[in-house]
């Protein structure tokens, strides 16, 4: 494996929203940030999402609202399997274009200075002085392996972390039980507002006996 010189105050494996958060926040803090993603800089954000979001969060994390905000709504009808029965709730909402939010997080990260960025670099496994976490090894796509060195590791890598399969704790749960996953699917459809206007709510099925075991069918309309 690679030496390496690089040392950094915090370490966060993972670029998705949570990663480029904590990445930003720890950089404001003037801290120095190393943040990696497997993806390349462009495919951040570009994954499976419903797209809401809790309006009152862009405050609270300090985030602006920009283009990528497509649509404010506050009317959403949960629906009882028979698709008839149905309770109206007013829970404000908004929906993104979920890569373009990605790649605004990871930019605001980034500006906010002493983040170094990684893309394309993927971790493998932590790296130890006896029992404490020091670092991450890491394989770039053009480079190969390293270590990175750190005070402080964040894993925000997601369901298939490597990171916590394979770290020596008896606190962390390795495996994500299957009850607490469910399989994820999304279509995007157009219409034409001439044909098809837009609906003032949005739209959840509940059938966890037999369309969606653990989960919820949505609909959740946005403009163009």
């Amino acid at each position: 494996m690679q030496t390496t010189n690089e040392t950094y105050d915090i370490i966060v494996v993972g670029a998705g929203t949570s990663g480029s958060i904590a990445a930003r926040f720890g950089a404001q803090f003037g801290l120095n940030i190393c943040l990696i993603d497997a993806c390349e800089q462009h495919q951040i954000g570009n994954k499976i999402c419903g797209d809401a979001v809790d309006p009152s969060i862009f405050d609270y994390l300090n985030i602006t609202m920009g283009d990528e905000i497509l649509t404010l709504n506050s009317a959403l009808r949960l629906y009882a399997p028979d698709e008839k029965n149905y309770l109206s709730l007013d829970i404000p909402m908004c929906f993104v274009d979920r890569a373009r939010f990605g790649q605004k997080l990871l930019k605001e990260a980034i500006d906010a200075g002493n983040v170094q960025f990684m893309d394309n670099t993927r971790a493998i496994d932590l790296v130890y002085d006896e029992k404490c976490v020091t670092g991450v090894k890491v394989k770039r796509k053009y480079e190969g392996k390293k270590k990175l060195n750190a005070k402080i590791i964040i894993d925000a890598s997601g369901f298939h972390s490597p990171l916590r399969r394979n770290i020596k704790s008896t606190y962390i749960s390795k495996e994500v039980s299957k009850w607490d996953s469910t399989i994820c699917y999304r279509e995007i459809i157009k219409f034409t507002k001439e044909k098809t206007p837009l609906p003032a709510y949005s739209t959840l099925i509940v059938d966890p006996g037999l369309r969606t075991p653990g989960g919820y069918l949505w609909f959740f309309p946005k403009s163009d």
